[in-house]
């Protein structure tokens, strides 16, 4: 693979987890509204997925430039 894919696939995943970002705090929000546990966890989950998704999207960019 060159950098100019490695960068593009950086790139594809940070926008991966563009909804998760969103989703995740709002699903957690309606898990505290309405208590329930499944709910909270869910959210709890998606944010987690999320920060996985941009930590590996931004390491696989850094790889791609330096």
């Amino acid at each position: 693979m060159n950098k100019k894919e490695i960068l593009a696939k950086g790139f594809r995943l940070t926008m991966a987890c563009l909804p998760f970002m969103f989703l995740g705090p709002y699903v957690l929000h309606l898990g505290f509204q309405f208590r329930n546990y499944l709910t909270i966890g869910c959210g709890i989950l998606l944010m987690g997925v999320a920060m996985f998704l941009l930590f590996k999207g931004l390491k696989t960019i850094m790889k791609a430039f330096f």
